[in-house]
């Protein structure tokens, strides 16, 4: 998160979900892997974990964001509605 580093490449996070009783769990790297799975997820029954690896750093141009947190999250889970795909339960602000 915010480029720092994190023990999440070394875990097996599906193989961590599987242990923990989850029906499905895997890890994606490329957004055609993404946008598949996305919609899979919807006809699967859960709990399920998707995994999703991202290139670490940033555009050189990069600036500050200009939308608060909550715009930033109404925004994302706009993108996964259009997938098709909704969270089983409400967000909680």
């Amino acid at each position: 998160m915010g480029g720092l580093p994190t023990c999440g490449e070394r875990v097996d996070l599906p193989a961590l979900a599987m242990a923990c009783g989850y029906r499905s769990a895997e890890r994606v790297d490329t957004a055609t892997a993404l946008a598949a799975r996305l919609r899979a997820f919807r006809t699967e029954p859960g709990p399920a974990l998707l995994a999703i690896t991202v290139r670490s750093g940033a555009r050189a141009d990069l600036g500050r964001p200009g939308e608060t947190p909550r715009e930033n999250m109404e925004r994302f889970m706009a993108e996964v509605r259009a997938f098709g795909c909704a969270p089983t339960k409400p967000w909680r602000s």
